[in-house]
């Protein structure tokens, strides 16, 4: 009886929790330990000549070290969880084409 219970619980807990957890599926290992990966506004990242400029920290990402973003949107990984201005592991583009 109480398994049952559990079972139900889980299946109903599933389709909520779910997305949760898709939210970070694509972020590599390398950039990603579960926490300090996130959408970033466009208007946080800026193209530039020589790379993508992270505004909040001053960082430039160079073109040939910044990953492509499957959803279209900025992402950026930070080496600090608690410190939003900590520096970039990771930062994810939209494809331009460049």
């Amino acid at each position: 009886m109480l398994a049952r219970f559990f079972a139900a619980c889980a299946l109903i807990a599933t389709p909520v929790l779910a997305p949760v957890a898709q939210a970070h599926d694509w972020y590599p290992l390398s950039c990603c330990g579960g926490q300090d990966c996130e959408p970033v506004s466009n208007r946080s990242i800026q193209f530039t000549s020589r790379g993508w400029l992270v505004k909040n920290t001053g960082e430039v990402i160079p073109f040939s070290v910044a990953k492509a973003s499957p959803d279209g949107q900025f992402h950026r990984c930070r080496m600090k969880v608690s410190q939003p201005d900590s520096s970039t592991r990771c930062l994810f583009v939209p494809f331009t084409g460049y």
